[in-house]
């Protein structure tokens, strides 16, 4: 898989769980502050321009701390970062959500 990320940002939680789930991935450091999140290249795997993108091993993009948060945890459910039923699933959803969009950018 491809991380790609800019360190001291929300992106360097997804790499933290890619580490912890021990998980075979790259990360490509996106430089915000130089523009690399708007240059061609990068628009064309992540269009909405933002961080992180993880491209996964099939080549399918997903984008937003969140999804990938979600989509690590349900793909290794040994690792039990989800509770496993729906309201402690949406819970730990929703304690992102609020992180994410208001501790982070503090």
């Amino acid at each position: 898989m491809k991380l790609y990320m800019t360190p001291g940002s929300c992106s360097t939680g997804i790499h933290i769980l890619l580490e912890e789930l021990d998980l075979a991935f790259e990360a490509y450091i996106v430089n915000l502050p130089t523009g690399d999140h708007t240059r061609p290249d990068y628009l064309a795997i992540n269009p909405k321009s933002s961080i992180p993108t993880l491209v996964r091993d099939d080549g399918s993009v997903l984008t937003e701390f969140q999804a990938i948060a979600y989509w690590l945890a349900r793909s290794h459910p040994r690792a039990r970062l989800l509770p496993g039923d729906a309201d402690g699933d949406a819970r730990v959803i929703e304690a992102m959500d609020y992180v994410v969009g208001t501790l982070h950018g503090q």
